[in-house]
């Protein structure tokens, strides 16, 4: 079955939430697939929910993709 990344519930994605809950398999298959947006988030990026869990792997691998910017 085709999977939507960037669909939203409530503003966030299914990517925002796996960043958020610590699912890094996930994320790691989503960032690698290139459909998934790692900058899409309503008040707080992945990143950010990522930091907030102390998902440190996810963290680096959205510190590894160039599509992330950190201001």
């Amino acid at each position: 079955p085709r999977v939507e990344p960037n669909l939203t519930h409530n503003g966030l994605s299914g990517f925002f939430y796996a960043c958020q809950n610590g699912h890094e398999e996930v994320v790691r298959v989503l960032l690698e697939d290139g459909r998934a947006d790692p900058t899409l988030g309503d008040t707080l990026s992945p990143l950010m929910a990522a930091t907030w869990g102390s998902h440190t792997g996810i963290m680096s691998l959205l510190l590894k993709d160039p599509r992330v910017h950190v201001d």
